[in-house]
């Protein structure tokens, strides 16, 4: 009898070391599922959402803003100039001042602001929850921020002049993710075309077609 109590103990702690190893081994795998995860929809320059990160983002907001429960406004920003600071500077300072305006981006942003590296010299914003005004004052916000920043420097240690151009869309009922995106660039047009450094919100007037 105590020989096949000991032979029961020992097969339960062999039971137990078996169990403890396999989730030892499970919550290691999820880790590095996560970890992938987070590689895929982050931007590793900015060490922001890329494109893929912030659509997925969209698509889950867009579906209450379709419900008519609560808004969403996207900003959409470009780098003014950015060819001509690579050219004139080089790509080392022409990534420093896509981090920079990162950073910036990222310190304005309210707890429900997302921030992503769209591609290239553009970024884009989304803000849950938004109203025209909240939307128009990060729009704003956001440019000036850019605007008075001097924190990147040339080989002469001349301070890089920053500018951006916004264009802002506040979602409405029945916008998918094209028709957000589409009238958002709309908007970013138009602030191009307003000489740059602007911001711009979307009117319906405005739409290319």
């Amino acid at each position: 009898t105590g020989e096949i109590r000991g032979l029961m103990q020992r097969f339960n702690r062999m039971a137990s070391a078996v169990m403890e190893s396999r989730r030892d081994l499970e919550s290691k795998v999820q880790e590095r599922t996560l970890a992938l995860d987070r590689l895929t929809k982050t931007d590793p320059l900015t060490d922001i959402l890329n494109r893929r990160g912030m659509t997925e983002r969209m698509d889950a907001q867009l579906q209450p803003c379709d419900g008519g429960q609560t808004r969403m406004g996207i900003l959409w920003l470009d780098v003014d100039h950015f060819k001509s600071i690579n050219d004139l500077h080089g790509h080392a300072v022409g990534d420093e001042v896509l981090v920079t305006i990162a950073r910036l981006i990222q310190g304005e942003l309210p707890a429900v602001g997302v921030a992503s590296r769209w591609g290239g010299d553009e970024f884009l914003v989304m803000l849950a929850g938004a109203g025209t005004e909240s939307l128009d004052q990060l729009g704003e916000g956001l440019r000036h921020a850019v605007a008075r920043c001097q924190a990147v420097h040339n080989a002469l240690g001349e301070a890089v002049p920053l500018s951006v151009s916004i264009g802002g869309y506040l979602c409405e009922p029945g916008d998918d993710l094209n028709a957000v995106l589409i009238k958002g660039d709309d908007a970013l047009y138009s602030a191009k075309a307003a000489g740059r450094n602007t911001y711009r919100a979307f009117v319906p007037s405005q739409t290319r077609i």
